[in-house]
């Protein structure tokens, strides 16, 4: 039978444990750290260990602990005894064994490991997760770590995940089920307070590789005497990427309209030619799918507007319009003056909304369904109705004889600076 490694007696757990001093470390430091360990005893050690709020521990290389401070007793239920004479790995959930088992060999090689979690068994039999940290020290064979109860906050995450999960499995009905409940009502508040904390990290990690990826685009076209076909592919991706970094903004900038928060910055604009470029843009990707584009003749307008709101509810508009035109199909957009206001109308030959569902896919969670697919606009016209709302305006959907579905924005020609400070309201309908 392998002997084991000898355990050290409750008086020797108690006694003063330390790392020896790096070889880097300077000869004073390296005496005050001698003073400093030599003038520790038992009671100094107990006091330390007893005021951290935070679960410490030294184990042996043998796999039990050797010195435990107050706080595994208030979080496990066992005695600093109990828990001593355990092997650690007991304590881990079965299911989690064999992992905890990998990162002990880990340890005991000399890596340290750093934030793992497992569930410990209580006393009572329940698990609680812990976040543990150790490092080992070959020399004394001990491993010096720490560990934090992250039960709740586990939980709560854990919640809110299956809360999203059933939130995406019945977005069609799920709405008008939470209204009839309070608490489920509550629960899908805290889902939406979720979203958007997940939104804004989305943004924040993705913004800056696009934006490398956009000066990159930048340069290699500066200097690009390629064929014109091959410029013309790395300009839709130039553009496609600006785009990518519009989406983006839309997420954050849906929260800020919600809440009032978001400032809007207005200026001239010349519509008409805004129309024409957007338009442009696309007619590439619409000519693969033998769509036409067609900005229909009109006088010009020059409105004073949020610019970059008004022209990320167009490039929606329109990208929504490509998704749902058929093959051989027609985009048609027209611009109309109409008195202080203006109206610009994107219509497309695809199939008709039904009347009843036309006001839905402005909602947050908004979902139409036909017969041959279902669209799932998602944030995008969401969005749109936030940032026309925003300024004094209005989006409805609607449907022309020649144009089965036709989106409509109307707006002031003036945008009053007032409104920057007017909240959209979080509810689904249409103002």
């Amino acid at each position: 039978m392998k002997a084991q490694a000898p355990r050290l007696s409750r008086i020797e757990r108690r006694r003063p444990l330390s790392l020896p001093p790096s070889s880097s470390s300077s000869a004073a430091s390296a005496a005050n750290h001698r003073l400093g360990a030599a003038r520790l005893d038992a009671a100094a050690i107990d006091r330390f260990f007893a005021l951290s709020p935070g679960m410490m521990s030294i184990a042996g290389f043998d796999g039990y602990f050797k010195l435990l401070n107050p706080a595994w007793e208030e979080t496990l239920g066992y005695s600093v005894d109990e828990l001593c004479a355990t092997p650690c790995l007991d304590l881990v959930h079965p299911d989690e064994r064999a992992q905890a088992t990998d990162q002990a060999n880990e340890i005991r090689g000399g890596h340290s490991v750093f934030r793992f979690t497992h569930r410990f068994r209580c006393k009572d039999g329940a698990y609680r997760w812990l976040a543990c940290s150790e490092t080992p020290c070959p020399a004394e064979g001990l491993i010096y770590g720490s560990a934090r109860d992250i039960t709740d906050s586990t939980r709560m995450v854990q919640g809110l995940v299956e809360s999203l999960r059933r939130h995406e499995d019945a977005a069609s009905s799920r709405e008008l089920q939470l209204r009839a409940s309070t608490a489920r009502n509550h629960t899908l508040i805290e889902l939406g307070r979720f979203k958007d904390e997940l939104a804004t990290m989305l943004v924040h990690d993705l913004n800056n590789p696009l934006s490398v990826v956009l000066a990159n685009y930048d340069y290699i076209l500066k200097g690009f005497e390629g064929t014109t076909d091959r410029r013309q592919a790395l300009q839709d991706s130039q553009t496609a990427v600006h785009r990518m970094l519009r989406l983006l903004s839309n997420l954050v900038d849906a929260t800020r309209l919600e809440d009032g928060t978001f400032r809007v910055s207005v200026s001239e604009l010349d519509v008409l030619g805004l129309l024409q470029r957007l338009a442009e843009e696309r007619r590439v990707l619409a000519r693969e799918h033998d769509i036409s584009i067609v900005v229909v003749p009109s006088s010009g307008v020059t409105a004073t507007v949020d610019v970059d709101l008004l022209t990320r509810t167009l490039e929606n508009v329109l990208d929504n319009a490509l998704r749902h035109t058929p093959i051989g199909g027609r985009i048609e957009i027209r611009l109309l003056a109409l008195g202080d206001d203006f109206e610009i109308r994107v219509g497309n030959s695809g199939a008709a909304i039904a009347i009843e569902a036309r006001q839905a896919i402005f909602d947050k969670h908004g979902q139409v369904g036909s017969e041959i697919a279902r669209r799932r606009p998602g944030l995008g016209l969401y969005f749109c109705r936030l940032a026309t709302e925003g300024q004094g305006g209005r989006i409805w959907l609607t449907e022309t004889e020649g144009l089965p579905t036709e989106f409509r924005i109307q707006l002031p020609r003036r945008v009053l600076i007032a409104l920057q400070a007017t909240s959209v309201g979080r509810g689904d309908g249409m103002a």
